[in-house]
């Protein structure tokens, strides 16, 4: 017996802050060009070093980002709740992943592809834009 088709959920993206504010069909414009994926607890949304160039956006749930020390170390750098975004920095500089990101809880995770070329064109000083935060990521990483 065939099962019948599960119904995708809806969900907006009306709750991440660099959309808000933007009409209805505008959003509609960028949902269709996300892919959504549900996490478990404890499972990898972003790995580090991953060449990846998507930006994530987390509609449900909480996630937490891990950055490694000098040394080794697993440090808790930040926590995402809905309606955060993740993963611009790769998708801006082109550089693979500085941090891992874990599942919390359960939780809705959209991605979009960055077209990482236009990107970093269009956005003026990206470049030093991105690479003051690394730097101050690496700072958090080496204390």
């Amino acid at each position: 017996m065939a099962g019948s088709p599960i119904k995708q959920p809806q969900y907006s993206l009306e709750g991440v802050a660099i959309f808000r504010g933007l009409s209805s069909s505008t959003l509609e414009r960028i949902k269709r060009r996300c892919s959504c994926r549900r996490y478990e607890p404890r499972e990898s949304v972003v790995d580090h070093l991953d060449t990846s160039d998507e930006v994530f956006f987390l509609l449900t749930g909480s996630a937490r980002v891990t950055v490694r020390s000098a040394d080794g170390k697993a440090v808790n750098f930040r926590e995402l709740s809905p309606g955060s975004m993740f993963g611009e920095y790769a998708a801006i500089d082109g550089r693979p992943r500085s941090a891992n990101v874990e599942a919390r809880t359960s939780c809705l995770v959209c991605r979009r592809r960055s077209g990482r070329s236009p990107a970093r064109r269009s956005i003026p000083g990206a470049d030093r834009i991105s690479s003051r935060d690394r730097d101050r990521s690496e700072e958090h990483t080496s204390e």
